[in-house]
């Protein structure tokens, strides 16, 4: 199961940019998690986007709520490459091909809850202009993020 054990927000300073969930951007952090995982399947679900170029991002299907497979890590970074902003979305890494459940929902500004899954990796969402929020449960990984990106971990763990 995957939970969102730890967060970090990627912002204007991660980029040295004033707008962030620029379509760049997202390349960006999907080149850097290249180098340490290189065979990631993305889907995407509830994507809202500003784009300079036809891009299958546009299609209808990303802007339901259920995760639907954009492709490869080199297939999202061709389509990002053509989107100016993103607006809203979630994006999904997984390591195989995963059989989504109809009745899965997951949008952009929802709740963090525990997906069924075994083989997501993380959880990408693009908020407006504003920042990105990068979860996982594996804490190596946020860090590497973190470190990277220079932001904060939160960690999510609830206390018993």
């Amino acid at each position: 199961m995957f939970e969102e054990n730890y967060l970090t927000r990627l912002s204007n300073n991660s980029f040295n940019n004033n707008t962030v969930c620029l379509g760049r951007q997202v390349v960006e952090i999907i080149e850097f998690l290249e180098d340490f995982l290189p065979s990631l399947i993305w889907y995407g679900s509830d994507i809202s986007i500003t784009a300079n170029a036809d891009t299958i991002l546009l299609d209808e299907k990303f802007t339901l709520y259920t995760p639907t497979k954009i492709g490869t890590s080199y297939d999202f970074k061709k389509e990002s490459d053509k989107v100016v902003q993103f607006l809203s979305g979630v994006f999904i890494a997984s390591e195989k091909k995963i059989l989504w459940p109809n009745n899965l929902k997951i949008g952009t500004e929802d709740l963090f809850r525990p997906i069924e899954m075994n083989d997501i990796i993380l959880e990408i969402r693009a908020f407006d202009t504003s920042y990105f929020e990068v979860y996982s449960d594996d804490y190596e990984l946020i860090k590497k993020i973190a470190t990277h990106y220079k932001s904060e971990i939160e960690s999510t763990i609830k206390e018993i």
